[in-house]
C-alpha cells in the first residue's frame, strides 16, 4: 500500500506536507514529543531529535535522526489504537475528525465517542468501520490531511470524500447554502459554490477548490496580506520591481534575440512583451542586487512564456522557457532554463497545482514573519532575514518572484490565456524566485 510519506527519505532541512505526516506519526507514538511546532512541517532540530528517540526504543533501526524507509514502516506499523489511549495524538485525530465534519470531543481521550468518530470517518472512505485507528485509518486520514485540491477530476471517492465534506461545510459556513448539503460529492452545486466564493473574493474562477480556494474557506488559516500591502512590506525592506519603458524592453529584446540558444530553441513573432527590474537587496551577498526579467508571450503558442534575465549592465544571463500543457489543475508545467550559450542547465516539470501551492507556501512564510514583526520587537526585514538564513535562499526570491509575477498580472502586463492567465503569479513566481535565487545568491 502507497503510504502518505511523500519522500523515500526526509532529513533536517526538509519542510512540507511529508514532514508533517512524519511528525503526526511521531506524536500518536509519544505525545511528549514536538511540544514546540507539533505538526508545522519543518524537520527542525527538534523533529531530528524526536526521529532519534524513537529509533533508540527499536533495537533494528539505525539512530541518525534520518527517517528512511525502515523509520517510516516502523512508524506506521507501532500505531494501532483500540480505544482508551489518550495524549497529544488522540487530540490531534480528535481535531481532525472535526476538521472533516465529524463532531467529537476534544479532550485527548479516545472513549466511545472517539471510537464512534472513526467508525463514520471509516465509512466515509470505504474502509473496514471497527472504530478502530490502524495503520489504513491514520493512513488514509494522513492522505486527507495532506489534499490541496478538490473538483475537477477529484469529485469524490477515498480521501478526497472527507476533504469535499470540508469544503461543503465551508462554503456553507461563508453563506452559500447548497440543497444537497454536505454530501461528500463534488456536484454541480458544490462547484458553483466554489465559483461563487472565488468571485467574492478576487481569484480565479474555475470552480475548482485548489490551494488558495481552500486556505481562505479554511478560517482558521494563516490568511495572506492583500498584494498592494505586500508591496509596501517588500519596498520597506528595498525588495519588489520597477517596471521599465516599452523602448528599454525592446533593447533587451535585440540582445536576447540575437542570442544563439535562444534562437535556437524559441523561433517564433513576440505578442507581448514586459521588462522589470527586481531589487532584492536583503537576500544578496554579493554586490549584484538587481537582476533585470524580460517577460515574452508569443503569438502563435500562448501556452509558452519566456522570462530572461540580465546583469544591470544589459549582460544576458540566461532564460527560462514556461510550458503549460493545458489549462487543468493537472496538467503539467515544463519549466526548462538555459545559460548565455543554450545550454540546458535545467529542467523542472510538475503539475500546475503543484506550482501554486508551491507559491501560497512561500507568501506563507512571509505572512508569519510579517505577523511574529508586528507582535515583537523583530523589524519585518529582521524577521525574513533570519527565515532566509535558517530556510535558504529560495523562500526570500520566491516571495520576491511571487509578487512581481502578481504585480505584473494585477497591472494586466503580459497576461496569457489558458492557466498562465489565471495563475501567473504560481508559474513565473516560481521560476523567477529560482532565477534570482541561483544568480543573486550563487
Amino acid at each position: 500500500m502507497e503510504m502518505a510519506f511523500e519522500q523515500t527519505v526526509l532529513r533536517k532541512g526538509d519542510r512540507g506536507r511529508g514532514v508533517q505526516t512524519l511528525q503526526r506519526h511521531l506524536i500518536r507514538d509519544d505525545g511528549s514529543v514536538l511540544t514546540s511546532n507539533e505538526d508545522n512541517g519543518e524537520f527542525d532540530v527538534e523533529t531530528e531529535d524526536a526521529v532519534k528517540a524513537f529509533q533508540g526504543k527499536h533495537s533494528d533501526l539505525v539512530v541518525d535522526g534520518i527517517a528512511g524507509p525502515a523509520t517510516q514502516a516502523r512508524l506506521i506499523s507501532v500505531n494501532s489504537w483500540v480505544g482508551g489511549e489518550q495524549g497529544a495524538g488522540v487530540r490531534m485525530l480528535q481535531e481532525a475528525l472535526n476538521r472533516f465534519t465529524i463532531n467529537v470531543g476534544i479532550d485527548g481521550i479516545y472513549g466511545p465517542e472517539t471510537t464512534e468518530g472513526v467508525r463514520t470517518f471509516q465509512t466515509h472512505n470505504a474502509i473496514q468501520a471497527d472504530g478502530y485507528a490502524g495503520a489504513v485509518t491514520f493512513d488514509t486520514l494522513d492522505k486527507a490531511l495532506n489534499v490541496y485540491y478538490v473538483g475537477g477530476e477529484r469529485t469524490g471517492g477515498t480521501i478526497y470524500t472527507s476533504v469535499i465534506r470540508m469544503v461543503q461545510s465551508q462554503l456553507i459556513d461563508a453563506g452559500h447554502e447548497m440543497s444537497a448539503g454536505i454530501d461528500g460529492n463534488y456536484g454541480s452545486q458544490t462547484e458553483q459554490a466554489v465559483r461563487d466564493f472565488q468571485e467574492e473574493n478576487d481569484l480565479a474562477v474555475d470552480g475548482v477548490a485548489g490551494p488558495r480556494t481552500m486556505r481562505l474557506l479554511d478560517v482558521e488559516a494563516t490568511q495572506l496580506m492583500p498584494n498592494d500591502e505586500l508591496g509596501e512590506a517588500l519596498n520597506g525592506m528595498e525588495m519588489g520591481y520597477e517596471q521599465l519603458s516599452d523602448a528599454r524592453a525592446n533593447e533587451l529584446l535585440d540582445i536576447l534575440e540575437n542570442n544563439t540558444g535562444y534562437e535556437n530553441e524559441i523561433n517564433q513573432s513576440v505578442d507581448e512583451i514586459a521588462a522589470v527590474t527586481i531589487h532584492s537587496e536583503p537576500i544578496a551577498e554579493t554586490d549584484q542586487t538587481d537582476v533585470v526579467a524580460l517577460i515574452l508571450n508569443y503569438t502563435n503558442t500562448p501556452n509558452i512564456q519566456v522570462i530572461a534575465t540580465f546583469s544591470e549592465d544589459d549582460e544576458l544571463l540566461n532564460f527560462t522557457v514556461i510550458d503549460v500543457f493545458g489549462d487543468l489543475h493537472t496538467d503539467m508545467v515544463t519549466m526548462k532554463t538555459f545559460d548565455a550559450e543554450g545550454e540546458n542547465v535545467s529542467s523542472v516539470e510538475e503539475m500546475a497545482v503543484d506550482l501554486a501551492d508551491q507559491d501560497l507556501a512561500l507568501l506563507t512564510i512571509f505572512q508569519d514573519a510579517f505577523d511574529e514583526a508586528n507582535s515583537s520587537s523583530f523589524t519585518v526585514q529582521e524577521s525574513l532575514t533570519d527565515i532566509i538564513i535558517r530556510k535558504g535562499c529560495e523562500i526570500g526570491a520566491g516571495i520576491l518572484g511571487s509578487y512581481t509575477a502578481k504585480g505584473l498580472a494585477a497591472a494586466g502586463i503580459v497576461v496569457s490565456t489558458g492557466f498562465l492567465g489565471i495563475a501567473l503569479g504560481a508559474v513565473i513566481g516560481v521560476a523567477i524566485g529560482t532565477i534570482v535565487c541561483e544568480l543573486i545568491i550563487g
